[in-house]
């Protein structure tokens, strides 16, 4: 994975996360979208990137008729 990608990050091999994907030399950052959630910061040998994300699928909902 390269800097800025989304990925699923395995940490010490029990906590998944998506997060975005920023390797330091020493450690690495997992930077969320969402806002209102924490940037994650642990050393590279405690992070196993399992995958990248490629594509979000966001089904197409129906709307309420209107009544």
């Amino acid at each position: 994975a390269m800097a800025g990608d989304v990925v699923l990050a395995r940490i010490d091999g029990e906590y998944s996360t998506i997060k975005r994907f920023f390797p330091g030399k020493k450690e690495v950052k997992l930077i969320p979208d969402n806002p209102e959630c924490k940037t994650l910061v642990y050393p590279l040998k405690q992070v196993e990137i399992i995958g990248k994300v490629v594509q979000v699928y966001h089904p197409v909902r129906k709307k309420k008729a209107r009544e």
